[in-house]
């Protein structure tokens, strides 16, 4: 068995920590550039609106990358704001939009796959425009 130094033993440390610092930086800095969404990503999207449960659905299949087979008006805007949160509609940033507050209830479904992930997503929201406010393209199916 061989003993390193205290001090040699402590710069090593340093050394190690310095690196990992260094990568660490690196590595948040390049995740925080928007990504294009890989080859076999897709999400099933449906919105009922109403309260009862007997109102009007709209579904749509969006495929990412945007292209061939997706049905999502908004395709490419609606997979780069999903490859901006890896695929979580939650963590899409709401926008500073002002909505009335009349009353048109709508409720968003998504489930699908996203990089190898599970995504599923059910949320009320008391307009479409606060719907649109809160997951930007992805739940825009009109065209």
């Amino acid at each position: 068995m061989t003993l390193i130094p205290v001090s040699k033993a402590r710069g090593v440390l340093l050394a190690l920590a310095a690196a990992g610092t260094l990568l660490g930086t690196t590595a948040g800095t390049a995740q925080a550039a928007p990504q294009e969404p890989r080859p076999g990503n897709w999400v099933s999207l449906t919105l009922l609106r109403g309260d009862d449960g007997f109102g009007d659905t709209t579904d749509v299949l969006l495929r990412c990358p945007a292209g061939r087979g997706s049905g999502h008006p908004h395709a490419e805007r609606a997979c780069r704001e999903l490859a901006a949160v890896d695929g979580d509609i939650r963590r899409i940033d709401a926008a500073q939009t002002p909505c009335t507050m009349i009353y048109q209830p709508v409720t968003a479904y998504a489930y699908g796959m996203w990089d190898g992930h599970r995504v599923a997503y059910a949320r009320d929201f008391a307009n479409p425009c606060v719907l649109h406010a809160s997951t930007g393209s992805v739940f825009a199916l009109a065209r």
